[in-house]
């Protein structure tokens, strides 16, 4: 994998391997392509463990106060806040507003 040679353009070409078909990365993870090979990044909401896997990011207990006004609920790869009486979440539900 890598580069392969285009004998019309007589120039080596680098091969999206994210392209393939194959599923190259584990899971709740992203391919990237990059010249002469791929890299594979955690997916939004995951984090990379020491084993190598991506897991969960737990967003209620690594963001202070993420839910200020509210109660923090985490979620698979996300997380939602469910606001005190007075507060008004906002669309996504990642904050409370007054």
């Amino acid at each position: 994998m890598g580069f392969s040679y285009n004998n019309i353009l007589l120039i080596c070409e680098d091969i999206d391997e994210c392209n393939s078909g194959d599923n190259l990365c584990q899971r709740n993870a992203n391919c990237i392509n990059i010249p002469g090979s791929y890299r594979c990044e955690c997916s939004p909401g995951f984090k990379l463990s020491p084993s190598g896997a991506c897991v969960d990011r737990n967003e209620c207990q690594e963001i202070p106060n993420v839910c200020s006004h509210g109660e923090c609920i985490d979620t698979q790869g996300s997380y939602r806040c469910l606001c005190h009486n007075g507060f008004k979440a906002t669309a996504d539900q990642t904050m409370c507003m007054g």
